[in-house]
């Protein structure tokens, strides 16, 4: 469109006969029709037509039937608007308004013009104002013929904002649409929800029928889903079996109800060519509001109430509540901030005395990890441990822990060369026994801080002894043949079974603190706790009543035959240098108490 071929420098008498508009008869007669200049248009891939001031055709070359399937001439007269697609002629009459308005400028535009056959198709055209210009005077225009390249191109936008296996718009068109829906939502006062739905258990149908059928079955619930969505709404795959929902102008209540909806449509099996495949989905909601006002933010609620529906049982709908997305927030921070934290030395042991219940001495100490979070003070096992299973970083806190709690054990040996050394307990998860190299830590710990492996007792909790297959009973066994004492820790509750106690690689038996606190009260509780310890001296084994807070627990404890007693009736945890002085004699244990120089948790 923006350049002018010569040949029309010479049309200095364009548009001046008398023909009716429409005259397919009515060719214009001086130069610009000269036979050269015809042949030379005719052979031009782009179509040039020229315009009177009000848009009326006074100009079109011979390849206008190529293009566009009308004779020469046949539009004479008529508003070159009127083949403008409806959509795209708004645009157009601004880009000719702009035009008259600028002389000598020249605009392009892509849009659409009908063909005679009533096709659509796509042009590119150039104007440039030549009102002015005494041997054209009109708007001249240079049209070419795009329909495929704009195929191409909105083929490859699809592509791109569109999941190739379900044809739904991805995660990068939904988060676009969402970022644009919470725009306007915030201009009228409404509010946006986001669904984050997830497939239960889709690992399993691509593990045992195939990756295949898997995908058969996305593209069946995708379009289940997409079923049930309100017009003008949005669904997006957003990833592996993960889909989304953007909903406008919405409630919390009517989220959830479309929720249930979309529940419900996933009953039925997917009839697939071999298989009729069941699944079940989870969905998380999420509801616009002062906390949720950016697109991130909103998904990142959803994503979490979704969490929440696997975790209570899955196949559910959880609609997240403000307290929730508050813990989640700061759960997350937290995590973020763990591994920096072992990595910059922010986390230190403390240890609480094992006595011996005949005479109250000190025989032991169990290592427990503390995390001072800058700004927030210590932070409580019970929330980081957690975190720290779930995302794996109890292998390293794990082994920091091992080395650091051994060294320990071996100075406190140190300092009283003649007196018998505390056995020093370290608790391991089952992900650290589950890793190949777990016995090579342990012997390394040993080797590189000189303690005996008689002085270092890991306590394991009773759900490792049952593991079969990965490797965990083969790891115990080694252990216990290097001379590592192991104990079975929470033992006793509910859901414990004697059987544990078999396990060759067991030495010593740690009742559960809620069984030892019920025992001043509850006789039933002091029945099992005597078997427990009856069948421990049978199978020479030694039992740690553990979370003993009063005296009657205490008496309770060694009345039912248990030898040895942990928790804040004796001491709570101690920090290394408050050890130090107990065994050095400069302080007595009670002193250290009261001086307030211990830790305040036993966890």
């Amino acid at each position: 469109m923006m350049s002018r071929p010569r040949a029309c420098a010479a049309a200095d008498d364009v548009g001046t006969t008398s023909t009716e508009p429409g005259d397919a008869t009515s060719p214009l007669e001086p130069p610009l029709t000269g036979t050269w200049v015809q042949t030379l248009l005719g052979h031009s891939e782009d179509l040039i037509t020229l315009l009177d001031a009000d848009g009326a055709v006074r100009y079109q070359s011979p390849n206008l039937e190529r293009l566009l399937g009308f004779l020469p001439g046949e539009l004479y007269g008529l508003p070159a608007l009127d083949l403008v697609h409806p959509e795209d002629k708004p645009d157009v009459e601004r880009l000719m308004d702009a035009l008259l308005a600028d002389p000598d400028r020249a605009v392009s535009a892509q849009f659409r013009v009908q063909h005679r056959d009533g096709a659509w198709r796509w042009v590119e055209a150039t104007a440039r104002n030549l009102l002015a210009d005494g041997q054209v005077s009109g708007i001249f225009v240079n049209t070419r013929d795009v329909t495929e390249r704009a195929a191409a191109a909105r083929e490859l936008r699809h592509q791109a904002f569109h999941d190739p296996l379900t044809g739904l718009p991805n995660r990068a068109l939904f988060t676009d649409r969402l970022a644009q829906a919470l725009r306007r939502a915030q201009r009228h006062g409404e509010h946006v929800a986001v669904l984050f739905i997830d497939l239960d258990h889709f690992k399993q149908i691509n593990d045992t029928m195939g990756h295949e059928t898997g995908d058969q079955v996305l593209v069946a619930v995708g379009q289940r889903l997409a079923a049930c969505l309100p017009e003008g709404d949005t669904i997006a795959r957003f990833g592996g079996e993960e889909f989304t929902v953007l909903l406008e102008r919405t409630t919390s209540v009517a989220a959830v109800d479309l929720a249930r909806q979309m529940l419900a449509a996933q009953r039925a099996p997917v009839a697939l060519p071999r298989h009729d495949v069941t699944v079940s989905v989870s969905i998380g909601v999420a509801v616009s509001g002062p906390e949720l006002e950016n697109a991130e933010d909103l998904l990142r609620a959803a994503d979490i109430a979704h969490y929440k529906a696997k975790a209570d049982g899955r196949a559910t709908v959880v609609l997240l509540e403000q307290p929730m997305y508050s813990q989640a927030m700061a759960r997350l921070a937290m995590k973020f901030e763990l591994q920096p934290a072992i990595e910059h030395e922010q986390l230190h042991l403390v240890y609480q005395p094992v006595i011996d219940l005949d005479d109250g001495r000190i025989v032991g100490m169990e290592a427990l990890v503390r995390w001072h979070r800058p700004g927030a003070g210590v932070i409580s096992p019970d929330d980081f441990l957690p975190l720290a299973e779930e995302t794996g970083l109890i292998q390293a806190m794990g082994e920091w822990v091992l080395k650091e709690a051994c060294r320990q054990a071996r100075k406190w040996a140190d300092m009283r060369p003649d007196a018998t050394p505390l056995r020093m307990h370290v608790n391991v998860s089952e992900r650290q026994l589950q890793r190949p190299d777990f016995v090579d830590q342990v012997r390394a710990a040993l080797v590189e801080s000189g303690l005996p492996a008689q002085l270092l007792t890991l306590e394991v909790r009773e759900q490792a002894l049952q593991a079969r297959g990965d490797g965990i009973p083969s790891a115990l066994r080694a252990l216990r043949a290097m001379g590592v004492p192991i104990a079975v820790d929470d033992f006793g509750g509910r859901h414990s079974s004697f059987s544990a106690l078999r396990h060759d690689a067991i030495t010593l038996v740690n009742l559960d603190r809620a069984t030892v606190q019920r025992l001043p009260t509850e006789a039933t509780e002091r029945a099992i706790v005597r078997s427990i310890a009856g069948l421990a001296r049978t199978l020479d084994l030694d039992v740690v009543a553990e979370g003993i807070e009063t005296g009657p627990q205490m008496q309770q404890a060694r009345a039912a035959g248990c030898r040895f007693g942990q928790g804040f009736y004796f001491a709570p945890p101690l920090t290394a240098a408050s050890v130090a002085e107990l065994l050095a004699g400069t302080r007595t244990l009670d002193q250290i108490v009261d001086a307030d120089d211990a830790v305040g948790d036993d966890a």
